[in-house]
């Protein structure tokens, strides 16, 4: 009702004078109305709000949770490849997670049940549902995988161990080891290592007590776990990125770590204490001026081939990123031949090949044009010799990479396997691989390809 004021107009809303009452109590609904309408649209907001608050956490870590079991499960798909008892021992577990699924669906209402709410309820009540299945049918067949398991410590299989070549070190004892014939140091002494000495690592053994090796004379035998370092004895994992991306890690030979600190400069930076806590220290390399200074000078180039995360899920292919690869420098070298590529861009290029699979990681080859002997590049982490810096208003991306020793002066480098997964393996699709994109923050991966067809070394 509205207010008569003392000149006798009335009050209407936000302090409007009004002729007559009901011009001023209509203006006082309508405020009212739009105040209403207002608080609505502002407590929906909240409400999504606090959603997205609680349960945006709650599905990352469900997608997180989800993509590195799916990743572990490839990585056991692999293993029992070799292991084909432990593939045997799958097979009562999925009985198990099904008979486990089903009852637990029941307890929801079953499959109808399940899928009854909000997306977010669906969800978790199938997360809960999988992971007690799981969880099931891992504790009813754990007996035959430990058992599994025990027997494979005792026979000559083995899986791929960190690192493909290495060196071998001395004993606790400090005597250099030997190559036996059969595991257990039985059978003949095949050879006598010494310290330093590279070796070929094909593989160790499940319980990780020895090693299969071969030597560079040729001879293959087993030889203790403490005559490599202790890093070697890890096995190749199976990796996941955030945009739903796995892979298999390669094999390194530690020589090309030796080799990054021959002819790289290392700058160390982090390190010290920060409030108690120990802060990690980092390296960084890049070419040495001496490295370049005993280098040749070629200055090949060939375009940069790029294809968006995004686009290559929609069918596209590789296209010329309008810049180029250029070899910058060659150095022939007794233990190795470097090769110095750079890209000079608006953005930064990721030349170790990050997202990219482990087949585009081993394909990168030199083919000697005269002769057509291949030399293939050696297994690293080529990260660390990766690294970018400002030039101007651009900036210049560099790599450093480690062939065997080669001579030839005409010779191609290109990538001998495709650099992209085939189609069915490029990422995970449906609520996951949305999950992923949006978890990860609609990722701006990108694929990069280039090839030398042709390349030709003059004198210094």
């Amino acid at each position: 009702m509205a207010i008569q004021n003392p000149d006798g107009t009335y009050a209407g809303a936000n302090g409007v004078a009004y002729d007559s009452a009901g011009a001023a109590d209509a203006s006082i609904s309508r405020a009212a109305a739009g105040n209403a309408a207002t608080n609505k649209i502002l407590g929906d907001y909240l409400s999504l709000v606090w959603k997205a608050v609680i349960y945006i956490p709650i599905l990352g870590a469900i997608v997180c949770i989800l993509m590195v079991m799916i990743a572990g499960g490839r990585g056991f798909v692999i293993l029992a490849k070799t292991f084909w008892l432990f593939g045997i021992c799958a097979i009562p577990a999925v009985y198990v997670m099904f008979i486990a699924f089903r009852w637990l669906s029941r307890k929801f209402g079953g499959l109808k049940g399940l899928f009854k709410g909000g997306i977010m309820k669906i969800i978790l009540k199938l997360f809960l549902v999988f992971i007690l299945s799981f969880a099931a049918g891992a504790t009813v067949t754990a007996p035959f995988f430990w058992l599994s398991y025990k027997y494979y410590t005792r026979t000559n299989m083995h899986f791929a161990s960190m690192y493909s070549a290495d060196y071998i070190q001395a004993l606790p004892d400090g005597k250099a080891p030997v190559v036996y014939e059969k595991r257990f140091q039985k059978g003949k002494i095949l050879a006598e290592l010494s310290v330093g000495e590279k070796v070929i690592v094909n593989g160790i053994t499940v319980g990780h007590a020895e090693y299969n090796i071969t030597t560079a004379s040729g001879v293959t035998g087993w030889i203790p776990r403490a005559a490599l370092p202790e890093d070697n004895a890890e096995m190749l994992a199976i990796t996941i990125n955030v945009d739903g991306f796995d892979s298999e890690d390669i094999a390194i030979d530690r020589e090309v770590e030796r080799l990054i600190e021959r002819y790289m400069d290392v700058k160390e930076t982090g390190g010290g204490t920060y409030k108690g806590v120990e802060m990690v220290k980092r390296k960084e390399y890049s070419i040495s001026q001496n490295t370049l200074n005993r280098s040749v000078r070629v200055n090949a180039q060939t375009p940069l081939m790029a294809v968006e995360h995004k686009a290559y899920k929609d069918g596209a292919g590789f296209a010329e990123s309008g810049v180029t690869v250029v070899l910058e420098n060659i150095l022939y070298s007794e233990d190795c031949t470097l090769l110095y590529l750079t890209v000079t861009d608006t953005k930064v290029r990721d030349l170790y090949g990050t997202f990219n699979t482990t087949a585009w990681k081993k394909s990168l080859t030199v083919t000697d044009l005269e002769t057509g002997e291949k030399y293939p590049l050696l297994q690293a982490d080529y990260k660390p010799t990766w690294k970018w810096e400002q030039v101007n208003d651009k900036f210049k991306s560099s790599i450093v990479f480690f062939f065997p020793p080669f001579q030839s002066r005409h010779f191609s480098l290109t990538h001998e396997a495709a650099p992209l997964l085939s189609g069915g393996k490029s990422g995970y699709g449906g609520l996951l691989g949305l999950a992923a994109s949006v978890t990860s923050g609609d990722t701006k991966t990108e694929y990069l390809d280039y090839n030398f067809s042709e390349i030709r070394v003059g004198s210094r």
